[in-house]
C-alpha cells in the first residue's frame, strides 16, 4: 500500500534492525519507554485474520528474537508486547504491527504506562517526541550488533 507507512522502503531501510521472511523489527520512533520496537508484517494487513499462518509465525518468531535483544541490551526479561489488532482496539497505523517494551523495577507505573497516548506525547507537525536520524540509526545498530553476537543474523 503506497501511503502505508509501514510499507515505505524509506522508512523501513532507517528503522529495521532485524528481519526474516515474512516480519521486521523496528526502532520505534516515538519510543514510549527505552527501548520500545515495532514488528511489523512485511505483506500489508491491517489484522491478523488477514495474513497467512505461515506470516504469523514469522511475526510471532521474531517477536521473541527481538526480546533476546531487548534482554540482554537493556538486562531485563520482562516485557509488556502489544498488539492492537484494527480500529477498535486503537491501532493508530493500519498495518499489523506488534509494540515490544521491555520492562525494568520502577520504570513506570500501570496508570503512567497505560495512560501515555501517541497523542500526548508527540507533536507530529513539529517533530517533538520523536527520535531524530541519528538517535533511530545508534539504536537500530546497536540493536543489529547485538542480534550477531546472539547469532540472530
Amino acid at each position: 500500500m503506497s501511503d502505508c507507512k509501514f510499507c515505505d522502503p524509506k522508512i523501513l531501510n532507517e528503522q529495521v534492525f532485524l528481519e526474516n521472511k515474512g516480519a521486521s523489527a523496528l526502532v520505534c520512533i516515538a519510543p514510549n519507554c527505552p527501548g520500545h520496537s515495532l514488528v511489523i508484517s512485511k505483506k500489508h494487513a491491517q489484522h491478523m485474520l488477514d495474513l497467512e499462518e505461515e506470516d504469523v509465525r514469522d511475526v510471532a518468531e521474531l517477536v521473541f528474537q527481538v526480546k533476546k535483544i531487548l534482554a540482554v541490551v537493556f538486562q531485563t526479561r520482562c516485557f509488556t508486547d502489544v498488539l492492537q489488532d484494527g480500529l477498535y482496539a486503537h491501532q493508530t497505523l493500519p498495518h499489523l504491527h506488534f509494540h515490544v517494551y521491555p520492562r525494568t523495577q520502577n520504570d513506570f507505573t500501570r496508570e503512567q504506562f497505560y495512560g501515555m497516548t501517541l497523542r500526548d506525547r508527540v507533536d507530529w507537525q513539529n517533530g517533538e517526541g520523536l527520535l531524530s536520524m541519528d538517535q533511530i540509526h545508534q539504536i537500530r545498530d546497536n540493536y543489529s550488533v547485538t542480534a550477531k553476537s546472539l547469532d540472530l543474523i
